[in-house]
């Protein structure tokens, strides 16, 4: 009788125990989800207070030139709103873009809006579920917590908001087309991206350090089909911006300042009226920063590090492009997940990432409006600050895997470096499988090579 009752005692022992990690998981899905419910409370009250103004500035834009585009007239001869500001797109954008002009503004405004969260939230999910292996609850439960935080501390994002810029729809558009799309139509979305804004070009670079040159291909092919498509519709239209402005930085407005956090903004700024030297030293870090992100990515790529390679090559855009608003900076939602990818590290590179982190909730390049800061270089390092940051960030991850050296998936574990070394994917042939390959083990260092 008493081994009946010590072999219930055990199996009740063993059952509390085994109920005490869901009742955590529990736990945790019920603090996320109210984490979420009030940051998107607080984002919806500040959306609401910033509708009373009127449309915000970039969707304002948007909406005025597709309405010339629809009158018949030049959309890229004349300037909206009260700034007197340029449509800068390509001419297909003009046409997705008219969906929104000929709707009342208010509903275009929650229109847009509502599409910009929803977008957000969906590009969390697929990043996450790229770097983690959250239940799907809980995956869920943090992508909606970190958008709405997001929303609210990071201000690139809460620009993208307050602008009603297009960057989260874009940015969608590559991270499905990456992770999401099956091998036989990656690089559509890509292209498709590059026709309605042209720096989600540098994009294709991923499938290239991939060896998917199928969908690189077909990435560069559909952004030709469709900038055809639009140039066959509004001929006009095109021929202005492809031959007079699609590669003019100035028509979009003052790219020379720490509003343009490239390196073109900085070089304008600290070189001003030295055309020739500032495009020569533009040109030189251009080109630097580009060969040392790619040959990065492709190293991240070679070491199943997918997300990371997409994150360098965020980098890398945003530094070398001509102009790179705040706003354009909303890549940064994927500085968390890049941290949880890299298996919640405390180093050299997490300190690089929480500063930039830092950098962007606290936003003192935006004091640069006030005008109280004069004094340089202070008022440089302060006007620039996320450039620099994420400089800083750019070269932790290049002198963390030191991309010169000849050593083989730097930064696995020995065993899953030769593990890796013995397989490969072939991208574009969806139907070969993965085969074992005989190759020679590398001899690896003893120590981190990382």
């Amino acid at each position: 009788m008493s081994d009946g009752r010590s072999t219930f005692r055990r199996r009740g022992a063993d059952d509390r125990h085994a109920s005490a990690p869901r009742t955590s998981a529990r736990w945790v899905l019920f603090l996320l989800s109210i984490l979420a419910l009030v940051t998107w409370t607080f984002v919806a009250l500040n959306l609401a207070r910033r509708a009373s103004g009127g449309l915000p500035l970039d969707l304002q834009v948007y909406r005025d030139a597709s309405l010339t585009m629809l009158h018949g007239g030049a959309a890229y001869h004349s300037r909206y709103t009260f700034a007197h500001l340029n449509f800068t797109y390509p001419p297909i954008a003009l046409m997705l873009l008219s969906v929104f002009s000929v709707v009342p503004p208010i509903v275009a405004l929650v229109a847009w809006w509502t599409f910009s969260a929803t977008a957000l939230i969906f590009l969390i999910v697929v990043l996450l579920q790229e770097s983690t292996a959250l239940p799907r609850g809980t995956l869920i439960a943090s992508s909606c917590a970190l958008g709405g935080a997001s929303c609210l501390f990071l201000e690139p994002i809460r620009s993208n908001f307050a602008f009603g810029q297009i960057n989260i729809f874009l940015m969608l558009l590559v991270v499905l087309d990456i992770f999401r799309v099956r091998s036989t139509r990656k690089g559509l979305l890509t292209g498709l991206a590059s026709a309605i804004k042209l720096t989600p070009l540098m994009y294709v670079m991923y499938f290239v350090v991939a060896r998917a040159r199928v969908s690189a291909l077909r990435a560069v092919g559909a952004f030709l089909g469709i900038t055809a498509m639009a140039w066959a519709l509004l001929p006009a239209d095109s021929a202005t911006y492809w031959l007079r402005q699609a590669f003019s930085p100035g028509r979009k407005g003052g790219p020379i300042g720490p509003m343009n956090q490239s390196w073109f903004g900085l070089i304008g700024d600290l070189f001003p009226g030295t055309n020739s030297l500032r495009t020569i030293l533009w040109l030189l870090l251009s080109g630097v920063t580009f060969v040392m992100g790619v040959t990065l990515a492709k190293r991240y790529v070679a070491t199943e590090r997918r997300v990371e390679a997409l994150f360098v090559l965020t980098l890398t855009e945003l530094l070398i492009s001509p102009i790179s608003w705040t706003h354009h900076w909303s890549w940064i939602i994927l500085v968390p997940i890049v941290w949880l990818a890299r298996g919640r590290r405390y180093d050299k590179v997490s300190a690089t990432v929480m500063l930039l982190v830092a950098v962007a909730v606290v936003a003192p390049y935006k004091e640069h409006l006030t005008g109280w800061l004069h004094v340089r270089p202070i008022s440089v390092v302060i006007g620039f600050s996320l450039l620099f940051s994420g400089v800083i960030v750019f070269a932790a991850l290049v002198l963390e895997e030191r991309p010169w050296r000849t050593a083989t998936h730097v930064g696995l574990p020995l065993g899953d470096a030769r593990e890796l070394g013995t397989r490969r994917v072939d991208e574009d042939r969806p139907d070969r499988a993965e085969v074992p390959r005989r190759t020679k083990t590398p001899e690896l260092p003893a120590h981190d090579a990382g």
